[in-house]
């Protein structure tokens, strides 16, 4: 990580992704602890906390300090409408303005289903030209990563969703990519009780 990053920034950064990756879990997030392992005093580490709280990454409580904050079934289903909805629109405007190049989807073969998944439908946000519209995609994206991590254990044919996505959208094939990607968010929607309750499993009580 750069060097002329901030020491909030660089918190911010490593916790964001440690937290993606699964790689904190249940329980309070010592400041102290963490400070320790990235090297760095515990201000710029309360700083990234409060900005993950923000984002809605963790929560806090007045007794147990910091947390992970684990989606409610109501916040997952909402987080998948969003997500699919701003995808929709992405792929309305590619067919309107003629835009769109195919996504690199060999390492998105090579790596885990939902890092497959997030790097596909954030190729499909990033190929037409309206910047807002992108970041939103890639921000409802991250908030549903955890999610899509369970989504295997669920659906036992998301794997070959994914495939078939990847081929629409190597083919361009842009009204079949939009009837897939909303029968794809319209059974996690449904699905989104099951999903929380592996996530609560995880890192402990959900959200309100």
């Amino acid at each position: 990580m750069s060097p002329d990053l901030s020491a909030a920034e660089r918190a911010y950064r490593r916790l964001k992704r440690e937290i993606l990756e699964g790689f904190l879990g249940a329980g309070p997030l010592d400041i102290g602890g963490l400070g320790d392992r990235l090297r760095m005093s515990a201000t710029p580490v309360r700083e990234a906390l409060a900005r993950l709280r923000a984002e809605h990454f963790v929560h806090c409580s007045p007794h147990h300090g910091y947390a992970i904050a684990p989606p409610s079934p109501r916040q997952l289903q909402h987080l998948y409408q969003l997500n699919g909805a701003l995808l929709d629109l992405s792929l309305q405007l590619m067919q309107r303005d003629g835009s769109g190049t195919p996504a690199s989807t060999t390492d998105a073969r090579a790596s885990d289903y939902a890092v497959g998944l997030t790097m596909l439908l954030d190729a499909i946000g990033a190929s037409q030209p309206n910047l807002e519209l992108s970041a939103r995609i890639t921000e409802t994206g991250d908030r549903l990563f955890s999610a899509r991590r369970c989504e295997p254990a669920v659906f036992l044919g998301a794997a070959e969703t994914l495939s078939a996505l990847m081929v629409l959208w190597e083919r361009q094939n842009v009204e079949a990519l939009r009837s897939l990607i909303r029968t794809h968010h319209a059974a996690r929607i449904a699905a989104a009780t099951a999903l929380a309750q592996i996530l609560s499993d995880k890192f402990g009580e959900s959200s309100p």
